[in-house]
């Protein structure tokens, strides 16, 4: 993906476009882009953040009418051959590594959509007409020799935080040290356990005087012979000390997991997410404030840009995520999960309509009072009644 500052068809390197690039130096490096994915705790944040997105559908806003076509075609079957949830997938992976993502609107003639087809970020450039200030992005498609030249109406141009109001900014970017920092780790441990028991050492020469030249090759001749390990033949001219190892340092990496936090951090997802334990939180907890916060900016973001290039209003139905669907209405209800405070507020047909269960006759008595609690009250306010009447008489 680039940025353009052209007029007449001719590019021009411009302060806005200087800025833009020097804001993104590590953008194709082990930070940001596919390369990211190498690193775990970035896959498995990607991972989280685009498969959650992607099993949530779209519907439509609450008391508004859509398209259903449309609605079809978002949520079913955006392009032929092509599913919901790999090209949500697709997207949000594109905004997390590069800050855009972008998704090609083909309409019919008479202007409806036909299709949606998702496109890698870096085969889209963004233009920018330096006479009117217009935008317009050159795709070049990865087949067939196509290049479209599109106005915004005509791309889904998604994008997360942006310091322009135009293009995004991958999150990555703010995770260059934490990235080094296990990287580095990493190296170490592995360092350790190529070179197993020769991992360093000191080979002492008795006798004589060498060259730096002859110490090297004196090195290399011993490495060649005993690297492998298994049993050392020295002569009387060498002794071979072998370097401690300060197993701290080993337990110290092994441990860190800070790299691993801040990358979540950053992500907005919670640290159990990535099989660390959560301190004076609940897994239900961090699991609301996430789809509260990071979620929802994921949402606003996508369901912002589809409402407005594709004149309908939809948001995501995150039931699956919120574990509010049917089945897990009725797991909590047979588990007994089921706080007293709504038991004193809720009606028993309140609670099968919450269930998607009919009502029943007489279900409009709460659900802490049960049918035997409300006869021994009727029963107790007719014997005070009772023992009145025989007093006064």
């Amino acid at each position: 993906m680039g940025l353009f500052v052209g007029n007449e068809g001719r590019t021009v390197s411009e302060r806005e476009f200087i800025e833009y690039i020097s804001g993104n130096t590590i953008y194709g490096t082990n930070y940001t882009g596919k390369k990211a994915l190498e690193n775990s705790d970035v896959f498995t944040g990607v991972n989280i953040l685009a498969g959650d997105i992607a099993q949530s559908p779209f519907r439509a806003v609450k008391d508004t009418v859509v398209d259903e076509r449309v609605l079809y075609i978002l949520n079913k079957i955006p392009m032929q051959n092509q599913s919901h949830y790999m090209m949500m997938y697709a997207v949000v992976t594109n905004l997390i590594l590069t800050g855009n993502a972008y998704v090609l609107i083909h309409r019919e003639k008479d202007g409806s959509l036909r299709e949606l087809e998702f496109v890698e970020t870096e085969c889209v450039n963004v233009i920018q007409d330096m006479v009117t200030g217009e935008y317009r992005y050159d795709v070049t498609m990865p087949y067939g020799s196509i290049m479209y030249q599109c106005k915004p109406r005509d791309i889904l141009h998604f994008r997360l935080s942006t310091i322009d109001g135009w293009l995004g900014r991958s999150p990555l970017l703010a995770l260059k040290e934490e990235v080094e920092l296990q990287s580095n780790g990493l190296k170490v441990l592995n360092d350790f356990f190529a070179k197993g028991v020769f991992s360093g050492g000191v080979l002492k020469l008795k006798n004589g005087a060498v060259n730096n030249a002859a110490k090297k090759q004196i090195k290399d001749d011993f490495e060649k012979a005993n690297g492998s390990g298994g049993t050392m033949v020295l002569d009387e001219t060498q002794e071979y000390e072998p370097t401690a190892i300060n197993t701290e340092v080993l337990k110290l990496i092994q441990a860190n997991k800070f790299s691993t936090q801040q990358i979540a951090k950053v992500l907005g997802i919670p640290v159990n997410r990535f099989g660390q334990e959560l301190v004076n939180s609940s897994d239900t907890g961090q699991n609301d404030i996430y789809i509260a916060s990071t979620i929802a900016m994921y949402e606003a973001s996508i369901c912002d840009e589809i409402n407005m290039k594709l004149d309908i209003n939809v948001e995501l139905d995150l039931t699956k995520l919120m574990q509010d669907t049917h089945e897990d209405r009725m797991r909590r209800i047979a588990e007994g999960k089921v706080k007293s405070e709504f038991a004193q507020a809720l009606t028993v047909n309140d609670a099968r309509r919450y269930l998607g269960i009919e009502d029943i006759p007489g279900g409009d008595v709460l659900l802490g009072q049960t049918a035997t609690s409300s006869n021994t009250e009727t029963n107790g306010e007719k014997e005070v009644g009772s023992n009145e009447n025989e007093l006064r008489n």
